[in-house]
């Protein structure tokens, strides 16, 4: 959870993900996570650490603020980072930093009003700094502690470090590279998620245009990362299969919400994410039907968006209408054919 002080709520950045674990204590042991940290110093953390680095931090609005300047050596630098794209680095009196695929993972959590400043940046937008980072609101606060307080079981803890270590083990140790496989049904998956990004990047004139740029990628990363929850240090061994993509494309489209709603409101939620609202209320009710009242009267889905949504994936979605078997006039009655994934 994140942390909150004074009753306030922080809100995190996180870019894209690695493997961490602790380095151990031989004299040749890595630094695999950095906190406060300049562009330069980052930069020359990177070239002694095999160019992959972990930079978190509880307290991340002087990050920011250095990230957020025009022509900031940590903001070029995780733009760089975000993409594996070679970095030079010349300084007078200094030794020169040549990175050749930096990798830079981020988790920045800060309070509320220093991310406010932040996202009111129209030039972070357009550079694209601000596309490459998940935007999440926590609202944590000081919440009432209950007598059936629940705490994260030690067999839990003890499972996810031995995951993350033996991830650690094979891949973050290894100069090789490994590829991991995919199914065709997960490239339908992936491909069709990438399409539905497209029409909305078409469909919006506005600013968001750059982070929905980066939408598909996103999943991609977030597929690779549960896969390798999934199979730890077999991960190259097996090929990705279509509910990992699915979950992928479920926990993007999340943040992307909770992106759109930050920066851009409500109004500017993407219709790709209401109709996967949609079949997941679908898919949650018996016999995935449900009449176009009921849908409007308890759920929010007005007569004219489910249409428009019905329109967007015919494939998938189908409006009948069906005679009440007590007598009266038919109901209309959305039902759910398939996975629209």
């Amino acid at each position: 959870e994140p942390p909150a002080d004074s009753g306030g709520s922080s809100e995190g950045f996180e870019g894209s993900v690695g493997l961490v674990t602790s380095p151990g204590q031989d004299a040749c042991a890595r630094q695999l996570i950095c906190s406060e940290v300049t562009g330069q110093a980052l930069a020359k953390l990177l070239a002694e650490n095999q160019e992959t680095i972990l930079n978190a931090t509880a307290e991340a609005g002087n990050l920011l603020e250095e990230s957020s300047r025009a022509s900031s050596p940590l903001g070029q630098l995780l733009l760089k980072g975000y993409s594996g794209d070679p970095v030079e680095i010349h300084r007078i009196g200094r030794k020169a930093v040549v990175l050749r695929e930096p990798s830079i993972t981020l988790c920045w959590l800060c309070q509320p009003h220093r991310v406010k400043k932040f996202l009111e940046s129209d030039r972070l937008l357009d550079d694209g700094l601000l596309a490459r980072f998940y935007v999440v609101h926590s609202k944590a606060g000081m919440a009432y502690l209950k007598d059936d307080d629940q705490v994260i079981p030690v067999a839990v803890s003890d499972s996810y470090g031995a995951l993350i270590t033996s991830l650690f083990d094979a891949y973050g140790q290894s100069s090789d590279c490994f590829v991991v496989e995919v199914t065709p049904d997960v490239e339908k998956i992936l491909r069709s998620y990438y399409n539905r990004c497209a029409e909305c990047w078409h469909a919006d004139p506005g600013q968001l245009r750059s982070c929905i740029a980066r939408w598909a990628e996103q999943v991609w990363k977030i597929t690779l990362v549960l896969h390798a929850a999934t199979h730890g240090a077999n991960s190259h061994l097996i090929a990705v299969d279509r509910q990992t993509a699915e979950d992928a494309v479920t926990l993007q489209e999340w943040f992307v919400e909770q992106q759109v709603l930050i920066i851009g409101g409500e109004a500017r939620l993407p219709e790709f994410i209401r109709l996967e609202k949609l079949c997941m209320l679908l898919r949650d009710t018996p016999g995935h039907e449900m009449t176009l009242r009921n849908l409007q009267n308890s759920h929010g889905f007005s007569a004219r968006e489910v249409l428009r949504l019905v329109e967007l994936d015919p494939s998938h979605l189908n409006l009948q209408k069906r005679q009440n078997p007590d007598g009266g006039r038919p109901s209309k009655v959305l039902i759910l054919i398939d996975n629209p994934l």
